[in-house]
């Protein structure tokens, strides 16, 4: 018998930055103000994601998948009135719904989502279907390129004067 509950973690650094590479660095709140922001584990922080109610791709894969009708009510559209940052954009196209329409007002939420729904597009194009694997495979690509170029920090590369 299936699980009833299933536990899905927050995401990760790396989901939430995923595939905006190109995007400028933003504040984030991680709690309302009122005290605990003075609190470290609760300091504001840096990411090009800076949406505070983000939700986990494997989550919304799972749900959207929930909801696909079968193959021969093709092609399947959904609407996703509040779409954020592009979560749940990304869950659908994931779980197989042909056409995915978002609507967000929030232009900044807007420009992240553009960029992370192209990102995460491009590979399940490619045939890439599991989260983890498309993680895997951007940030192998983001060390890749970063490879090569001389860290500030990085002192033993540092020539003697």
């Amino acid at each position: 018998m299936a699980d009833r509950v299933q536990y899905i973690a927050k995401p990760s650094q790396a989901e939430r930055d995923a595939f905006l590479d190109e995007s400028p660095d933003q504040g984030r709140q991680r709690v309302n103000p009122g005290g605990l922001e003075r609190e470290p584990r609760f300091a504001p922080t840096v990411s090009k994601n800076n949406h505070p109610t983000l939700k986990s791709i494997k989550l919304n894969k799972y749900l959207a998948g929930l909801l696909l009708p079968p193959e021969k009510y093709a092609p399947r559209r959904i609407l996703v009135p509040f779409s954020g940052s592009g979560s749940e954009i990304i869950g659908c196209l994931l779980a197989g719904w042909e056409e995915v329409i978002g609507i967000e007002k929030e232009e900044t939420y807007y420009r992240i989502a553009q960029a992370r729904v192209s990102g995460w597009a491009a590979e399940i194009a490619a045939g890439v279907t599991d989260v983890d694997a498309i993680l895997e495979g951007y940030l192998n690509r983001v060390q890749k390129e970063t490879q090569g170029q001389a860290s500030l920090f990085d002192l033993s590369e540092a020539r003697q004067l």
